[in-house]
């Protein structure tokens, strides 16, 4: 699934691979976020972590 901006060009990818209803994962503005299943808590976001297309970490980070 993606997101479009007004022009028809890709602006994020929503990728569903293990849940049917929710994405793993989103592409958008050169980085991917990982979505993360909690139950029974509530949390925030503590880091944002970029990688290349070979795996490895770009960037780590609080969230932007």
């Amino acid at each position: 699934m993606a997101e479009l901006d007004g022009a028809g060009n890709v602006v994020s990818r929503f990728v569903y691979a293990t849940r049917g209803n929710v994405p793993d994962y989103m592409e958008k503005g050169g980085s991917t976020y990982r979505s993360l299943k909690v139950s029974g808590t509530s949390f925030q976001l503590a880091t944002t972590v970029t990688f290349d297309a070979a795996s490895g970490v770009t960037v780590s980070g609080p969230p932007q």
